[in-house]
């Protein structure tokens, strides 16, 4: 794993230091960890269970992620500067929900393949003409009650914004509006495809929308909300290569990507996905509003809790 720290809110790199190693916990031990963190996060994403059993869910949740930020950041304590924080996980910790450990409090956070990567998502973004006519296109999938309402106070934040709902959200109509667009939000039911990860999709009203039509984007949205159960989740491949919807965009040439590796509770995703986009219309990168949303949204019940905890901010 490489973390870095920056300067909080400064979109300039931190000034150059020379480079630290510095030994972390078991990587068996955090793995484990990370199993039981997300087999109780699941849990209260999906509500079920008597509120003694999702009670004993939240406690499970918070001990797992103290132990996983005594391993993985308690450590590095005094290196990092700042509140913003840069992570590149290496092996199995793309699996870790870096936002719920208590050593990542501190601001915004970015998840990147790669150094060479954030690298690359900063330069897009900060190159990128921010013109008032700027467009947003929000797209609302079926079979999500809150999707449409969802898709209509987004659209009320943003300067210009196309709405794709109902019989019009098709996944050639979707296409044709990504195509370019600076902010993308798809509100969708998400499939990740493990043995094939590029057959990973976005559920439409017409059919899958497919990680390889998302390819053949040019040039793709710049940032993109994806408010879509499990469309963070990523296969390792051979050479350390992330596969899945969200590493992938990034890899099209989008700068910055908003995704869960969780079930998405659809009132909560809602509020969240709402704050989020009060940041992207002020002008932030993906991690910045996705820090701010997270500030307002109520933890206390355990969708609320694992909303905040699934959504990662990859890229700028």
């Amino acid at each position: 794993m490489t973390l870095t720290g920056a300067a909080g809110g400064d979109a300039r790199p931190a000034r150059r230091a020379a480079p630290v190693v510095t030994a972390l916990g078991s990587l068996s031990g955090c793995l484990r960890e990370v199993a039981h963190l997300q087999f109780a996060l699941a849990r209260l994403a999906s509500g079920r269970g008597s509120e003694e059993m999702l009670e004993a869910a939240r406690g499970s949740a918070d001990e797992s992620a103290r132990r996983v930020s005594a391993m993985l950041l308690d450590p590095l304590e005094g290196q990092l500067r700042g509140g913003r924080l840069v992570i590149v996980p290496s092996d199995g910790l793309h699996a870790v929900p870096w936002n719920l450990l208590p050593g990542a409090q501190r601001g915004p956070l970015h998840i990147v393949p790669s150094a060479t990567s954030w690298l690359t998502a900063r330069r897009r973004f900060l190159d990128e003409p921010r013109a008032p006519g700027s467009r947003t296109v929000v797209i609302a999938g079926p079979r999500l009650r809150h999707a449409g309402r969802e898709a209509a106070g987004i659209a009320e934040l943003a300067n210009e914004a196309e709405i794709l709902d109902g019989v019009a959200a098709t996944v050639d109509s979707s296409l044709t509006r990504l195509r370019g667009s600076r902010v993308a939000h798809i509100a969708a039911h998400g499939r990740f495809e493990a043995e094939n990860p590029m057959l990973s999709s976005l559920q439409l009203v017409d059919g899958p929308l497919m990680m390889y039509d998302l390819e053949a984007l040019d040039p793709p949205p710049l940032q993109v909300v994806l408010a879509a159960c499990h469309s963070a989740v990523a296969r390792l491949h051979a050479g350390h290569e992330l596969l899945g919807l969200a590493h992938a965009l990034l890899w099209f040439g989008s700068s910055g990507v908003v995704a869960t590796s969780l079930p998405a509770p659809d009132a909560d995703t809602a509020v969240l996905m709402r704050h989020v986009h009060e940041g992207l219309a002020k002008g932030c990168g993906v991690a910045e509003a996705l820090w701010q949303a997270r500030q307002r949204v109520d933890t206390s019940t355990p969708a609320g809790y694992a909303t905040v905890a699934g959504f990662e901010a990859y890229g700028y």
